[in-house]
C-alpha cells in the first residue's frame, strides 16, 4: 500500500476519534443491525458524507422488538 495512502487513513482515524457519539442501548452493537435510529443514521452520515456530528453525541435508548 503507498506511504500516502497510509497517511491519509491514519488521519481519517485520527480525526474520527475525536468525536464521540454512543448509543445507550444495553451493550455493543454492530453496524448498521442495531436497533438504535439514531446512531444508524449518524454512523450513516459519517460514512456517506466524512462529516460528524457539531458536538459529542448521546442517542437515547430506543424499545426492542
Amino acid at each position: 500500500m503507498d506511504v500516502a495512502v497510509l497517511r491519509a487513513v491514519g488521519q481519517l482515524v485520527e480525526d474520527a476519534a475525536a468525536d464521540v457519539a454512543g448509543a445507550d442501548q444495553g451493550g455493543h452493537g454492530i453496524y448498521p443491525f442495531s436497533g438504535n435510529t439514531c446512531a444508524k443514521i449518524t454512523v450513516t452520515a459519517f460514512l456517506t458524507t466524512g462529516h460528524r456530528p457539531a458536538k459529542d453525541l448521546a442517542c437515547a435508548a430506543e424499545p426492542t422488538e
